[in-house]
């Protein structure tokens, strides 16, 4: 040991993949569209049973409030995400597309739909990068989580990926299942 400083510990790697790159199932976006309801129906039994009036005001605010938040957040990411495919699809600099598209997967895991197309970008990112595992990696999540499964606009992004990752490593019989 050399210096003021201790050597560092050895840090265990835990399997799986990080919590941002797992999208939230249907039932736990249930449970949060639920969750966020909960205030205002407390509020609302609150102003009947105490006879306060104004506490419906405050639900109802409670409430938009909710709904507007919600929904600038998403027309931010939809405008983020949109910039940065834009940015896939212009040849531009894959690694920075991926440094920008970790930020949208990470701002994105509540929005579900969101949170997978920014996987998907992600690994069509890290596949122009020279990424082939990683992007696989990423790609079967999507493919996995099912948020995208009825949009064939976003398969049709999906599934030519897949299969030109596996014919590149040679993999031709995964190859043509995705075709």
């Amino acid at each position: 040991m050399t210096g003021p400083y201790r050597e560092a510990a050895p840090v265990e790697h835990e399997p799986g993949k990080p919590s941002r790159y797992v999208p939230l199932t249907r039932r736990e976006e249930r449970l949060r569209r639920v969750l966020r309801s909960v205030p205002v129906v407390l509020l609302t039994l609150a102003a009947f049973v105490l006879e306060r009036p104004w506490l419906i005001a405050g639900a109802l605010a409670w409430g938009l409030g909710v709904v507007i938040v919600t929904r600038l957040h998403a027309r931010a990411l939809n405008g983020r995400l949109k910039a940065l495919a834009g940015t896939l699809a212009r040849d531009g600099d894959p690694s920075l597309a991926a440094r920008s598209l970790e930020a949208i997967v990470a701002d994105a895991r509540g929005y579900p739909g969101f949170h997978c197309v920014a996987l998907l970008f992600l690994g069509i990112a890290k596949a122009r990068g020279g990424d082939a595992d990683g992007a696989l990696d990423l790609l079967y999540v999507v493919q996995k989580a099912g948020w995208l499964s009825h949009r064939a606009l976003w398969m049709a992004w999906l599934l030519p990926w897949l299969s030109q990752l596996h014919a590149a490593r040679n993999e031709l019989d995964l190859a043509e299942k995705w075709l």
